[in-house]
């Protein structure tokens, strides 16, 4: 099925000209929805989109690439989803073999900017940032258990799971003309907060009764930060909150730890009048801190 994804970019657009060899950022945007107007897609419904498009000289020959993430929001798929980080290059006239091949006016329009497919590369989670430095590109994404883009039923022929365990990813790649090549230094973490700690529960907080000075023990302290909660031998991260009441201020926060990550414990936190104590109760067990550096 053909899908054609305009987007509207005008009020983005930045004022100046780019230089020779350079691409504006609306005219990279105009170039790579030509070439998503072009893009097929078998047996799925869906709807194509392009992200995070940058248009960077990977090769410093003074001519721009442009990098994006080519994507499709999938129903009813059989296979992965397509979800590929796409590099489009400038033609080189004089230089470019001929195609071969008859093309239809949906591909003749979009090589008619000069531009044409190079590399490309499926990424297995949904994408949260594209960064580029130099000749280097990193994509971070996030896997799920169950997602359109990566389906787990579909083992590989040796009988094992073709997607990676769930998490957040960061891939590093580098571009030569034609091929993308992953990068050694990857990164991974295992648990992935879905939402962040209220501002007001963020900062270190000691048992009730124990003096901040007497933090040397980690069993005597917890830390929120944006999205962990660490100490007393734990790790926690928020997936849902919700607030409650705002007198005194009051949230009720489905955590999942690092001891049973997929397990989502309800926890409702108070904090006092003059948010100096917090008041953390589960079904189990209840406890109280005193705010540090307060």
């Amino acid at each position: 099925m053909r899908i054609w994804v305009m987007t509207v970019l005008l009020a983005l657009a930045p004022a100046a000209e780019a230089e020779e060899g350079k691409l504006g950022w609306l005219r990279a945007h105009e170039i790579v929805d030509l070439w998503q107007d072009f893009s097929v897609n078998d047996d799925i419904i869906a709807e194509d989109y392009a992200g995070f498009v940058r248009a960077v000289d990977l090769d410093a020959d003074g001519t721009d690439e442009i990098v994006y993430l080519n994507s499709s929001y999938c129903i009813g798929s059989s296979s992965d989803c397509p979800n590929g980080i796409d590099v489009l290059r400038k033609l080189v006239p004089g230089k470019t073999s001929s195609i071969g091949r008859r093309i239809d006016e949906w591909e003749a329009r979009a090589r008619k900017t000069g531009y044409v497919p190079d590399a490309g590369e499926q990424i297995p989670g949904e994408v949260m940032q594209l960064q580029i430095k130099g000749n280097r590109i990193d994509v971070t994404f996030i896997v799920r258990e169950t997602s359109p883009i990566c389906l787990r039923h579909q083992p590989t022929p040796d009988g094992k799971d073709h997607c990676p365990p769930p998490g957040r990813y960061t891939w590093a790649y580098t571009w030569a003309p034609g091929k993308l090549t992953r990068l050694p230094d990857s990164s991974y973490e295992k648990n992935v907060a879905k939402t962040h700690f209220p501002a007001r529960l963020q900062g270190k907080w000691v048992v009730a009764g124990t003096t901040c000075e007497q933090t040397d023990n980690p069993k005597q302290y917890v830390t929120f930060g944006y999205a962990r909660m660490t100490g007393k031998g734990e790790d926690i991260w928020p997936n849902l909150v919700t607030l409650v009441a705002r007198a005194p201020w009051t949230w009720r926060i489905f955590t999942a730890s690092a001891s049973a990550p997929d397990k989502e414990v309800p926890t409702v936190f108070i904090l006092s009048e003059r948010e100096n104590r917090l008041i953390v109760a589960e079904e189990t067990r209840v406890r109280t801190y005193d705010r540090c550096g307060f």
